[in-house]
């Protein structure tokens, strides 16, 4: 009934309006086309409620309704409402009623006919005043709509902060209170840096047996609340802990302790290397130690109990095969102190092995991989039986030691220490014996002395074990030449039981050349100085020449062994003996550490070469093998050396070595020797003949230097 009404109301407003042709706001509001916003166009917006009709679909919402006729009305100039409303009390709180009142809205034409209220947690309500409670604090967004019999309507909100309400107030004390007696316990009772402290004042109490509250102070710029709380202090100190306890009347009571905060004492520990140390070895100690809130000022090492360190890192040398207990000791900077000690097992049993690796080895094996001596230690006299240059023979532990020798292994051998004893009786009855270089050249290797050429250090080690053990213990199953290494590596039959290495410096190489020929021929070797080597003299320092029946045929072969070559050229002249025939033939073969290069293979002896064979030692520690040598025969200092094999050349002068070089070209056919080369530097054309009588003519041009020389090596001119 209202909405009728209230309609016709409206309706006929509009029709007072349009009669006196209110004028409008022109625009895009202008509904019915005629220049102005006026009545007509509400009533526009009144014939099309309720539908889609675009044109008054005002706010474009998709269908027109009181919204498009509020907006056109205002425009015309009809006054809508305004909303305003108040709130009591103006600070209210949790699950209190309060009071909204709205009666502050007004319109300018007609009456407000609708008030909506929403109260920000989910609720509306309806009316001119209402109220509402707010069961939680917070901040609620209260909103009002207020509409007028125009369907004019205006909106308003505010902030409503909604609290707790406020404590209690304590009741009134009674007339005589007691106050309370504050008192507790702390532990642990001697507490460190860092350590975590618990107090507990459980025995504190109240008289009158009222609820206490407990406030801590450490005296280092923290406080704690609480009956009992923890606590940790940073620094070693005293520090004053007060207690105060407080009732529910405000009476309080305090009690302070001193508690002295020691320091943590350091932690001593050390590390040795090598990880598996020996007697003789230089072990070094490295201080692990650590102090959690200071620091170390001192350390003090126990070495052997005589031995004193007072370094951070020390190093020492133990002489004695035996078992030591090493101590260090450390002291922080509130002079607490800390101790450890580690037990060295450095003993050796009869029958252990000793490894070298050093360059004062006669082996012919790169020192800085290989192992190159071996000895065996004798328990009973604390010596090595070791077969060395000298011989075989007792030689003290001693040469073992750091820094006499800086890499030494000591290996043990897996068997029985019965086995182990009969090793080395049979070493010891060797003992007097020569050193068999011969034997090691030749990769030969016996399980007795039956040669008659000795022993060299690892085939002495290596039979001591196989006549031992009956060949059940065999350090090394290959059937030639046994060294250090391979005993080293017999992994099955050894076991570590210490070391003290240190690099070897790169430059450190020991050099073998030997040489082998079979009859019927003798060997004459010189040196770059001119020494000499041969069955009768042995001018050559660390050298050895042998006539020795190595296969077992009868006839004797010539052997030669030269240890550390010298720089230069090395002449191998071959001399057919007396009661040698034309047809008789002979091999050579010469070897530089571990290759082996054969220079003649059954070559009658009518055919030997005049000249020697030449063997070149380099400065970078490599070896040529030289065929023919052609020397100037006047006097011009040119020399032209060739290898037919890989076809390779080498052309000196007085003042300048060309090196080794590959010819461009090089065809050698019957005893024609071709050589054409040329490079950036040099440009060579030669032609010789390598036989009887030997010829050679050579043209060479340094290009870089634009030196021209001449080589004319001719028969019968020396």
């Amino acid at each position: 009934m209202w909405l009728r009404s209230g309609l016709a109301a409206v309706l006929i407003a509009v029709l007072i309006i349009g009669l006196f042709m209110l004028p409008g706001y022109s625009g895009s509001l202008d509904l019915n086309g005629d220049g102005v916003v006026n009545c007509r166009d509400l009533c526009v917006v009144i014939a099309a409620f309720g539908s889609h009709n675009p044109l008054a679909d005002v706010n474009e919402d998709g269908i027109v309704n009181i919204a498009d006729w509020t907006i056109v009305a205002r425009m015309v100039g009809v006054c809508g409402p305004v909303a305003s409303f108040t709130y009591t009390p103006s600070n209210p709180i949790t699950n209190a009623w309060i009071f909204f009142d709205a009666s502050s809205s007004t319109t300018c034409h007609g009456t407000i006919m609708n008030y909506a209220w929403s109260f920000g947690d989910g609720t509306t309500g309806q009316g001119e005043a209402v109220s509402h409670q707010y069961a939680a604090t917070g901040a609620y967004t209260v909103g009002l709509t207020v509409e007028a019999d125009s369907w004019l309507v205006d909106s308003i909100s505010t902030i409503v902060l909604v609290v707790e309400p406020p404590p209690p107030p304590p009741p009134p004390p009674p007339s005589e209170n007691d106050p309370p007696i504050a008192s507790f316990t702390y532990s642990p009772i001697d507490p460190t840096v860092g350590e975590t402290v618990t107090f507990d004042a459980y025995y504190s109490y109240d008289p009158n047996g009222d609820e206490l509250t407990f406030k801590w102070s450490f005296s280092d710029g923290n406080t704690a609340a609480g009956q009992v709380v923890q606590h940790s202090f940073s620094d070693v100190a005293n520090y004053k802990v007060i207690l105060t306890v407080m009732d529910i009347y405000g009476a309080t009571d305090s009690t302070s302790k001193i508690i002295s905060v020691e320091s943590i004492p350091p932690t001593a520990s050390f590390e040795y290397l090598p990880d598996n140390p020996m007697v003789g070895g230089n072990i070094t100690f490295l201080s692990t130690s650590d102090d959690p809130d200071g620091y170390i000022t001192s350390y003090l090492w126990d070495l052997d109990g005589t031995s004193i360190a007072t370094s951070q890192n020390c190093s020492h040398v133990f002489t004695s095969p035996q078992k030591f207990t090493v101590t260090l000791v450390v002291t922080d900077n509130y002079g607490q102190q800390s101790s450890v000690s580690k037990e060295l097992n450095l003993t050796l049993r009869n029958g252990d092995l000793l490894l070298w690796r050093s360059q004062a080895s006669p082996v012919t094996l790169d020192p800085r991989n290989f192992w190159t001596h071996v000895g065996m230690y004798h328990q009973p006299s604390n010596m090595v039986i070791e077969a060395r240059p000298e011989g075989v023979a007792f030689y003290p532990l001693a040469d073992w030691f750091y820094p006499e020798k800086t890499c030494v292994r000591a290996l043990r051998v897996i068997t029985t220490q019965s086995i182990r004893d009969a090793a080395v009786n049979f070493a010891w009855s060797q003992v007097g014996c020569q050193y068999d270089l011969l034997s090691l050249v030749l990769n030969i290797k016996g399980s007795d002395d039956s040669d008659g050429l000795g022993w060299y250090c690892s085939e002495l080690v290596w039979a001591a074990y196989c006549n031992a053990s009956g060949n059940l213990v065999n350090l090394d199953p290959d059937m030639f030449r046994v060294t250090p290494d391979e005993i080293n590596g017999a992994h099955e039959h050894v076991e570590l039981r210490g070391e003290h290495l240190e690099e070897i410096p790169d430059t450190i190489w020991r050099d073998i050349l030997w040489g082998w020929a079979r009859c019927p021929v003798d060997l004459s070797i010189t040196d770059p100085d001119g020494l000499v080597l041969n069955k009768q003299d042995s001018q050559i320092l660390g050298s050895v020449y042998e006539e020795v029946d190595t296969d077992g045929d009868g006839e004797v072969e010539d052997l030669f062994a030269i240890l550390d070559p010298k720089i230069g050229d090395y002449k191998i002249q071959v001399i057919p003996e007396p009661n040698a025939l034309p047809t008789d033939t002979y091999s050579l073969e010469v070897g530089v550490n571990n290759e082996t290069i054969v220079l003649a293979d059954n070559v009658q002896v009518n055919e030997a070469p005049t000249q020697p064979y030449t063997i070149e030692s380099t400065n970078t520690k490599e070896f040529y093998i030289w065929h023919y040598i052609f020397e100037d025969s006047f006097g011009r200092g040119t020399t032209l050396k060739i290898n037919t094999e890989d076809k390779s050349f080498k052309f000196t002068t007085t003042s300048q070595d060309y090196g080794r070089r590959k010819a461009t070209y090089m065809r050698v056919r019957h005893e024609a020797i071709t050589i054409f080369h040329q490079d950036c530097e040099l440009k060579l054309t030669s032609i010789a003949m390598g036989g009887r009588p030997d010829l050679c003519i050579a043209y060479i041009k340094d290009l870089v230097a634009f030196n021209k020389y001449l080589l004319f090596d001719k028969p019968g001119i020396e």
